[in-house]
């Protein structure tokens, strides 16, 4: 175990810059598989912070010795340099695995378990900025721009197509590729999907080909998606998104340094890389021609709360959606 490398009593920061050594060292992993470099990456952030925090402090208790104000303390910081709801709710969720793993290992005693009965943890509510997804329409207006191969708008175009007709996370849509496809015959019937194992879950899914624009954009690149960091997609689809005229105005209400903050901003500047698995996950389900369960097999989501979370019905799509089955009945 890595943290048998210990001699005097550990304080956090050294559990967890031991920890993130191991993680990179692939000596503990996640169920079975090595962590990924954004699970590492966020490891890494909660270091600096919980460093930068008892940097003010000037003096680090032991591991053993912590207490629920620590964490109380811990959030107060995270409110006095702005941090956003989200943020808040993420160093929570990894300062209690860390508490949860130490005691597993046996470097602090039972008495360090309680604290995880009295954390209240902010609750991870996704903001409209979270929320918003693309319709069909906007889709196609994405499709119909004019950019020729050789633009760089046109490479993060395509590759974020590809995730809305796809539904799969960042990391697995931009390596699909025409080697990836499988025939099936069902009643005499000719059926093809793509079959990838999920680079986050080790999971492997078979992603019915439901938009034959998915297979047009791949041999447009010679059958695999060329190479794009998720950085600089989330610069650039902003831009290919403001040109298809993807405009309309979005009001952001925000928890920001614990205060309630709003503000309104052309819905292409909330367009990310994982707008492209809101929006395929919350057209299909909206749709109705899918069950929910049929949805999960494509989007590999283990449980449906996770994955209710990636549907973005607005107060004005459920009242549609109300007018329209009003409409439809007796």
């Amino acid at each position: 175990m890595f943290f048998r490398r210990f001699i005097i009593k550990p304080t956090l920061s050294s559990y967890l810059s031991e920890r993130v050594s191991a993680m990179k060292n692939k000596t503990i992993l996640y169920r079975g598989r090595a962590y990924t470099k954004s699970s590492i990456a966020s490891w890494e952030k909660f270091l600096a912070l919980w460093r930068n925090y008892q940097g003010e402090r000037r003096l680090e208790k032991p591991l053993s010795s912590l207490e629920i104000r620590d964490f109380n303390g811990l959030m107060n910081y995270c409110d006095d340099w702005g941090f956003r709801e989200s943020t808040r709710a993420l160093v929570a969720s990894l300062f209690k695995a860390a508490i949860r793993d130490a005691c597993a290992s046996g470097l602090a005693g039972r008495r360090l378990l309680g604290i995880l009965n009295e954390i209240r943890a902010p609750y991870r509510e996704g903001t409209e900025a979270k929320k918003v997804w693309l319709d069909l329409d906007e889709i196609r207006a994405l499709a119909a721009l004019p950019l020729v191969r050789e633009d760089p708008l046109c490479k993060a175009r395509d590759i974020f197509l590809v995730g809305c007709y796809t539904g799969q996370r960042f990391s697995d849509y931009q390596r699909l590729s025409l080697s990836d496809i499988v025939t099936f015959n069902f009643d005499g019937i000719e059926r093809q999907a793509f079959r990838k194992r999920q680079q986050k879950t080790g999971e492997e899914v078979y992603i019915p080909i439901i938009f034959e624009e998915v297979i047009q954009i791949l041999q447009r690149w010679g059958g695999t998606l060329p190479q794009i960091s998720n950085s600089l997609l989330n610069r650039e689809i902003k831009t290919v998104c403001r040109m298809a005229g993807l405009d309309e105005p979005v009001k952001i209400t925000e928890r920001i340094g614990g205060r309630e903050r709003v503000r309104t901003v052309p819905k292409y500047e909330l367009v990310a890389s994982h707008t492209a698995r809101r929006s395929f996950i919350t057209r299909m389900y909206l749709e109705g021609r899918l069950t929910e369960m049929q949805i999960r097999s494509i989007s590999g989501h283990r449980s449906s709360h996770a994955f209710h979370r990636y549907i973005c019905c607005s107060t004005r799509d459920n009242l549609k959606g109300i007018f329209d089955a009003l409409l439809d009945g007796p």
